[in-house]
C-alpha cells in the first residue's frame, strides 16, 4: 500500500492506493482496515477498492487492505503493508503577554508570545493592532515572537496570528488581546494670581490645583526664578500650597506637577505666579530749619514727595 503520511489535526490524508497485486488467480476482492491506538483491526464498511480515502483525522490511524484470491477455495487472503498516518497533536495558541497602562507617548513593554504548542513546528506569526476605529491591520515586518510597539498617545491592542505553514490549508490561530491603555496627557493645574506687596511685606499663601491627565499619581515641589533665569526647587515646598517669606525683590513663583508612575517621570510646570514688590518707601524732606524772631511769620515750609 501506500507510504506513511503526516497531517495536521483535522486534515483528510492522501488517497491511499495499493498498487499492483501479482500472483493468485487474478480474480481478487479487497477490504480496507483501520486501527488506531488501543484497538485491533476492523474493516471499513464500503472500503473494497484497490483505492481508499480516509476521512479527516484527529488522531494518528494505521489503515492496511486484506487481498483475497476469490478462485481459491477456500480463498486465499494476504495483508498489506500497514499505512501509518501520523496526526500532529492539536495546535495550541502562544500567549502574546498581559494588558500594560502607560502614560501619554510613553513606549510600552516589549510584547512577547509563548511558543504555540502542537502542530507541526512549522510556524510563522504576524502581528496586528486595533484602535479605537477600525479594524484589525497587520503590522508591516512584525512577524516575529516578539514585537516592540511604537511611543503611543491613545489605548491600542495587540495581538498575534500563528499559523502552521505545514498543514494543507494553512491552519491559524489568534493569540490573546494584549490591551495597552494610556493615560491621558499630564496637563498642569493653575496656581493662583498674581500679587502686589509693599517692601518687606509676606504675600499670601500661593495655592495650585492639581494637574489634569496623568496616573493620577502625582508629587509636587514649588520652585523659585533666580537672577540668571534658572528655576530652582525650594526645599521643603512640596504640597500644593506654598507660603513665600517676606520679600524685598518682585519675585516669581511656579509649581512643578510630577508623575512617578510614567517611566522616566514625567513633569509639567505651572504659569509663574509674579509677587510684584513695590520699592522700599523712603521719606521726603520736609525743608530746612527756620529761625524766627518774635512773633515773626515763618517762611512757608515746602516739603518733597515721598520715594518707594
Amino acid at each position: 500500500a501506500s507510504a506513511d503520511q503526516t497531517i495536521c489535526r483535522g486534515e483528510a490524508p492522501l488517497a491511499l492506493n495499493l498498487g499492483a497485486v501479482s500472483g493468485g488467480s487474478g480474480n481478487f476482492s479487497y477490504q480496507w482496515q483501520v486501527q488506531s491506538a488501543g484497538s485491533g483491526w476492523s474493516n471499513i464498511p464500503g472500503a473494497t477498492q484497490a483505492i481508499y480515502s480516509p476521512p479527516a483525522l484527529f488522531q494518528t490511524t494505521q489503515y492496511r487492505v486484506v487481498q483475497t484470491d476469490n478462485h481459491c477455495a477456500p480463498g486465499q487472503q494476504v495483508s498489506s503493508n500497514a499505512v501509518t498516518i501520523t496526526v500532529h497533536s492539536a495546535l495550541v495558541s502562544g500567549v502574546a503577554g498581559s494588558n500594560q497602562t502607560i502614560c501619554f507617548a510613553e513606549t510600552p513593554a516589549l510584547l512577547n508570545l509563548s511558543l504555540p504548542g502542537g502542530g507541526s513546528g512549522n510556524f510563522s506569526y504576524q502581528w496586528q493592532y486595533l484602535e479605537a476605529v477600525g479594524d484589525w491591520t497587520d503590522i508591516p515586518g512584525a512577524n516575529g515572537r516578539s514585537y516592540q510597539p511604537n511611543p503611543l498617545a491613545e489605548m491600542v491592542k495587540y495581538r498575534v496570528i500563528q499559523t502552521d505553514l505545514f498543514c494543507e490549508p494553512n491552519q491559524q490561530l489568534t493569540s490573546n488581546i494584549v490591551t495597552i491603555n494610556v493615560y491621558p496627557q499630564l496637563t498642569p493645574g493653575l496656581a493662583n494670581f498674581d500679587q502686589t506687596i509693599c517692601y518687606g511685606e509676606t504675600p499670601d499663601p500661593l495655592v495650585a490645583q492639581p494637574p489634569s491627565g496623568g496616573s493620577g499619581q502625582f508629587n509636587y515641589n514649588w520652585q523659585v526664578l533666580n537672577g540668571f533665569g534658572n528655576w530652582l526647587n525650594i526645599n521643603g515646598a512640596t504640597t500644593l500650597t506654598y507660603s513665600p517669606p517676606a520679600l524685598f525683590v518682585t519675585t516669581k513663583y511656579r509649581i512643578s506637577q510630577i508623575d512617578p508612575y510614567c517611566n522616566p517621570d514625567q513633569s509639567v510646570a505651572s504659569v509663574a505666579v509674579t509677587i510684584t514688590v513695590h520699592p522700599q518707601l523712603v521719606s521726603g524732606s520736609a525743608g530746612p530749619d527756620q529761625v524766627l524772631c518774635f512773633n515773626e511769620m515763618p517762611v512757608p515750609i515746602a516739603g518733597t514727595l515721598p520715594t518707594g
